[in-house]
């Protein structure tokens, strides 16, 4: 796997906050996404890790939470083309990510328009188009720390 020689995820102002959003996030009693962070030091907030939790989650509905919708403007989003396998399922295993099912968990960058981003988990099939890391900008420290955390988001285990 071809990685990128150093990840530079530089903090923003609203990360703390958009956690807090994400993280309150239901439906009914069910939390719409699973959330996980990157951290620097003791407790900076690097950057956040997103799965979806509930069929209602998506893109979308995140931009909606992490731009408060009390404000009149819902923050514009864009996805990466890139999509990153991070794990692979074997003997017809399937992972579930919201409404997406597959057996690839794969991790993509979710840009807003604040100038944010979350990388934001996907279940995808085997036929997807994958990329190699440093198309996200993702060193081997990084990848590491992105598969143990899906792992533990999506109550995965991994076998040698």
């Amino acid at each position: 796997m071809a990685f990128a020689l150093e990840s530079n995820i530089i903090r923003h102002g609203n990360t703390s906050a958009s956690m807090r959003r994400v993280y309150r996030e239901l439906v009914g009693k069910k939390r719409v996404f699973r959330l996980s962070e990157i951290v620097q030091g003791l407790e900076t907030v690097m950057a956040l890790i997103i799965a979806p939790a509930h069929p209602q989650a998506s893109p979308q509905r995140l931009a909606e939470t992490v731009s408060n919708r009390n404000v009149d403007e819902i923050m514009t989003f864009s996805i990466s083309e890139a999509c990153v396998p991070l794990l692979q399922c074997e003997d017809g295993c399937v992972v579930h990510t919201g409404s997406q099912s597959g057996p690839v968990v794969c991790v993509r960058k979710v840009h807003f328009s604040d100038g944010q981003f979350v990388f934001y988990l996907t279940a995808e099939s085997y036929n997807v188009g994958h990329s190699p890391p440093w198309a996200l900008g993702i060193d081997e420290a990084i990848y590491s720390r992105l598969k143990r955390e899906a792992c533990a988001m999506l109550r995965l285990q991994i076998q040698s």
